[in-house]
């Protein structure tokens, strides 16, 4: 959808009810108000309806391959209850990290892992491939939209040294 803003009202217009106009057609094309990635680059965009008229600038990324890796697993920060030292999460290589801790004795022990992940355009899935060493009750997953609250997503039934795929539709 287009919104504009003019004075202390907002219109929002169906993308298709306006005439678009693209600086550099060979980047990106526009049918009916979808606008689709052609190459990489940057061009200007212009959409207009009646006398209003707004531009911006679009940059299109086109990805190598149709899977890429969201993360190399750098930067991560954990939090633990007191009876879990040393948790750190360690890049393994080849899109793959090592979660290790100490666990030593408590009741319902748990391991945070935390980073906020961009996800340039909209992918259609998020995929995680998770094999433990070590019995895992639950998984839990908190995802946010730009400017929206968390979701919490949960997985159980992990079961040790199995591969256990998470995929997150995104579309």
């Amino acid at each position: 959808e287009v919104i504009s803003h003019i004075g202390e009202n907002t219109f929002t217009y169906d993308p298709s009810s306006l005439s678009w106009s693209i600086e550099d057609p060979t980047v990106c094309k526009i049918e009916n108000g979808i606008l689709t990635g052609i190459k990489n680059g940057t061009t200007n965009i212009t959409g207009s309806i009646g006398n209003f008229s707004g531009n911006m600038k679009v940059t299109v990324e086109i990805p190598e391959s149709p899977k890429i890796p969201a993360d190399d697993f750098s930067g991560w920060t954990t939090k633990s209850i007191s009876s879990i030292t040393d948790a750190a999460v360690t890049p393994s290589g080849n899109n793959q990290a090592i979660l290790g801790f100490t666990y030593k004795t408590g009741r319902l022990p748990y391991v945070e892992m935390d980073k906020a992940i961009t996800l340039y355009s909209i992918p259609d899935t998020l995929r995680m491939l998770i094999n433990s060493e070590i019995p895992v009750s639950k998984i839990q997953i908190a995802c946010k939209a730009n400017g929206d609250k968390e979701q919490y997503l949960e997985y159980e039934g992990i079961t040790v040294n199995e591969d256990y795929l998470i995929s997150i539709p995104l579309s």
